[in-house]
């Protein structure tokens, strides 16, 4: 038990047993609205969401925990030896091994990230490419059919005019008979 469920679900060490459940929902919704998580790292902090959620609502399991977490604390507070300091320090190939490890770990991933960045950017900028296209078709078909209508109108008004020179060569008044175009 290495993480403070405390932290995990934003609660203090004292939070009443009916803001457990609240916590762990807002936590768990914290976590699947996290662009920047992996679904690996998502499953991770929600199984720790869920054990934290599962240890702090039962009576029982809370009492054990947050005795070994007062443990914890205790033994983190007090002071390391000058024996024990020097101890760490006197591996640094160890410390060297990790710290290259650590830097290809987070070279890959970020590499990982850009990568899933750069396919994103382009399905934007082939979606944007793709309605762009769509607009443009669709202003075309708007420029034919006002070209239709224009012909139409103007077929309408040479009919209505043909029909107007007709009935004059007649002698029928036209202006009761024939409305004007509009």
């Amino acid at each position: 038990m290495n993480e403070d469920f405390y932290d995990i679900l934003n609660l203090p060490d004292n939070a009443p047993a009916a803001s457990i459940a609240r916590a762990s929902q807002a936590r768990q919704r914290e976590i699947a609205q996290d662009p920047d998580m992996t679904p690996d790292e998502k499953q991770a902090a929600t199984a720790a969401v869920h054990e934290a959620h599962e240890t702090l609502s039962d009576r029982e399991r809370r009492a054990q925990y947050d005795v070994h977490l007062q443990q914890v604390r205790e033994e983190s507070a007090r002071p390391k030896s000058a024996a024990k300091k020097h101890e760490s320090f006197s591996y640094p190939k160890i410390g060297l091994a990790l710290t290259i490890i650590f830097a290809i770990g987070y070279f890959s991933i970020t590499g990982y990230r850009g990568h899933q960045h750069r396919l994103e950017n382009e399905r934007i900028a082939a979606a944007a490419a793709e309605t762009k296209k769509l607009a443009s078709e669709q202003e075309e078909r708007n420029q034919k059919a006002a070209v239709r209508e224009a012909e139409a109108r103007v077929l309408a008004e040479q009919k209505r005019i043909d029909q107007e020179r007709m009935l004059n060569e007649r002698g029928i008044k036209t202006d009761k008979y024939l409305p004007r175009a509009k």
